[in-house]
């Protein structure tokens, strides 16, 4: 490829190397510390334009150890940087695996602010590169150093990312159908203008004497799990259903006067009415202010505990950013007191959302080559509101002309009882989708339930916890009636 340049390549042979070491923060919960499977780790780059490069990394395991597959793995947030932890699951189960800085460079993928000129978002094929092009430019290259090393083309190729990463699935999946076999999607971003709209709408709705604190939010939370935890058959301290939850936040005001609640709710953290109207408006989601359209999906019950980002932290590290910068308001614009949920939409959709948005449901190409998407969504996400991917699968449906049980055949969505975004949380969050979509593509088992583990503490050390199925949606995981409720035979999927 011409414009494909290695840079550099080191070896380590197998139990040699502590990846834990590389990247700490993002290796996979669960995952072994040692690298399993000797391989070698190359540094490249490409290059799509005079002085524009996309900088990746590909692990190749050993020839004996390789699956004869390609794992390719996405970002996080703005990206800017490769995270090697992540690359470790390929390494260890035996794939040639590759991550991407999608185009740009910065420290970390949280790491921009708003008031400082973030150069990519001025920069439109770094802008394009970020969501929509990147991870393909790089399963080219990939595709092609496999072949050259192991001198056999890998059989089959996959995908796996989380929300940035998630988006970038999504992009995939629309833009570029051909490139994999299997795709796993996980809390997809792939309305980014609108979600960063959310973050900039639930920042306002909370602000003054309706801001909630962290005990505050997580009171909220136990009060809507003690009231819809029992609605799957079982209390076990988890929603399992959350659409099905009809829990009030309006329950939890006291009476001013007497210090008392207004209702008889079984767990009564005390709030007051603006908190509770502003609690009330996130499970709405994000409105038009003059039409009452919805702009963005809203947030259902049992995912308070964490919503303390939604207060400020997240319209500070994204949506402030790109209307700054990629929306060309400047630095000193300040969305909170700028921006009209009317009025300045069409606009804002017209560079934000043309730029970074990947929600075109036509994606009968995919389809058509034989492509499985895995979609998986925590119910407890605290950045995605939940529902955004059930929109999405309808959307396809009526677009495509396909029955939902067609589109099964193909797409399927996996809820996770109290699972924060992309992980952690208080319910089962250790999985592993990639496995789930190669027998899905490769042996035609499309899944119906994938088995999540929650160990102690949420460190593997400490021992399992409990195990839980996710079941695909619409099924939710129901208690049989008998058996222990921290095993997952206990549960099946109706």
């Amino acid at each position: 490829m011409h414009n494909l340049t290695v840079h550099s390549t080191e070896y380590y042979p197998a139990m040699t190397h502590n990846m834990t070491e590389l990247d700490h923060a993002n290796f996979p919960l669960g995952e072994r510390e040692l690298n399993q499977n000797a391989f070698c780790r190359l540094f490249g780059s490409i290059s799509n334009l005079p002085s524009q490069n996309i900088t990746f990394e590909l692990w190749l395991v050993d020839r004996t150890s390789w699956n004869e597959r390609y794992l390719a793995m996405g970002n996080g947030g703005l990206a800017g940087s490769v995270t090697p932890g992540v690359l470790a699951y390929g390494v260890n189960h035996g794939y040639a695996t590759s991550q991407c800085d999608s185009g740009h460079y910065l420290p970390s993928n949280f790491s921009a602010v708003a008031g400082v000129q973030v150069d990519f978002l001025h920069n439109s094929v770094q802008t394009a590169d970020w969501i929509k092009n990147s991870i393909h430019f790089t399963a080219l290259a990939s595709k092609y150093l496999i072949e050259k090393y192991y001198n056999l083309a890998p059989r089959t190729s996959y995908y796996r990312g989380c929300s940035t990463g998630g988006a970038q699935g999504f992009a995939l999946v629309q833009n570029y159908p051909h490139d994999f076999n299997g795709i796993v999607a996980g809390a997809p971003g792939a309305h980014y203008s609108h979600l960063a709209l959310s973050f900039l709408y639930n920042t306002i709705v909370t602000k003054g004497s309706a801001y909630l604190t962290t005990k505050e939010l997580e009171g909220i939370e136990m009060a809507a799990i003690s009231k819809c935890d029992s609605y799957d058959g079982i209390e076990d301290g988890l929603i399992s259903d959350p659409e099905a939850c009809d829990f009030n936040p309006y329950d939890l005001v006291c009476d001013t006067s007497t210090g008392k609640h207004n209702s008889s709710a079984r767990v009564l953290p005390c709030i007051s009415i603006n908190q509770a109207e502003a609690m009330w408006k996130i499970y709405q989601g994000a409105m038009d202010s003059i039409t009452g359209d919805r702009l963005y999906n809203r947030f259902f019950p049992g995912c308070e505990g964490a919503l303390v980002v939604q207060e400020g932290v997240l319209d500070r590290a994204f949506t402030e950013v790109l209307m700054q910068n990629l929306w060309g308001k400047g630095l000193d614009y300040n969305g909170i007191d700028s921006f009209d949920f009317h009025s300045d939409v069409p606009n804002y959709d017209s560079i934000v959302g043309r730029q970074i948005d990947n929600i075109n449901p036509d994606i009968s190409t995919f389809i058509l080559n034989g492509g499985k998407l895995l979609i998986h969504q925590g119910w407890s996400d605290e950045y995605n509101a939940q529902d955004f991917v059930i929109e999405y699968f309808d959307k396809v449906s009526k677009t495509i002309s396909m029955s939902y049980q067609e589109l099964s055949d193909s797409m399927r969505i996996f809820f996770q009882p109290g699972v924060r975004h992309c992980g952690g949380g208080y319910g089962p969050n250790v999985f592993d989708p990639v496995e789930a979509v190669v027998e899905w593509f490769e042996k035609g088992r499309a899944p119906d339930k994938l088995i999540a583990t929650q160990y102690h503490n949420n460190i593997v050390s400490n021992g399992i916890k409990r195990t839980r199925p996710y079941c695909a949606w619409p099924k939710i995981p129901t208690y049989k009636g008998s058996g222990d409720i921290n095993l997952h035979e206990s549960f099946e999927c109706r």
